[in-house]
């Protein structure tokens, strides 16, 4: 998963993101197919409950195809979630085909402890899907910010089907769409 100094090039670029945890007042059950709802749920966000994740990249010399990156979790690594970022990385490739060209390296944190009750991977997952298309949008200034934000939540639905209600603020609701 990582790479050496002498096989990226050029500076270190980063973008960052805060992204609140949320509580379900109608919770979903069960999921289908990518992550899609059996049932309607409504969430609020918990603004003082949230993960900061900085991603940073840099270029690739040579393209090979594989993702390669680090996960910081509070300032150490931690290889139960970088496998399951590989995973996740892995699965929105077709998405997001410049991850294959940079190397990477995940920063997170949390205001609040790790299996306190509150949902760490809405909140992560949610970062990490702004981050992303964060990069996108830089490398790419394609996306509106409207687009921005619904790309968000379905990349972040990905990873974790509650993290698409922590990309907006407030209330949220998650459903099948007809679209």
């Amino acid at each position: 998963m990582m790479a050496s100094e002498n096989s990226v090039e050029g500076e270190w670029q980063q973008v960052g993101w805060r992204s609140p945890s949320n509580i379900a007042l109608i919770k979903y059950w069960g999921k289908a197919g990518w992550q899609i709802p059996m049932n309607p749920s409504l969430s609020f966000t918990l603004s003082n409950a949230y993960t900061e994740t900085v991603l940073l990249f840099k270029k690739k010399k040579v393209k090979n195809k594989k993702i390669e990156f680090l996960y910081l979790f509070e300032g150490n690594e931690n290889y139960e979630f970088s496998d399951h970022i590989k995973k996740y990385l892995n699965n929105i490739l077709s998405e997001f085909p410049f991850l294959a060209d940079y190397y990477f390296r995940f920063e997170s944190k949390n205001s609040f402890p790790h299996s306190a009750g509150i949902a760490s991977s809405a909140s992560s997952m949610s970062a990490l899907a702004l981050c992303l298309c964060s990069i996108e949008l830089q490398i790419n200034k394609t996306v509106d910010s409207l687009g921005f934000y619904q790309k968000a939540s379905h990349t972040a639905r990905m990873g974790s089907g509650s993290a698409s209600r922590s990309v907006y603020g407030g209330f949220n609701a998650w459903e099948k769409h007809m679209s």
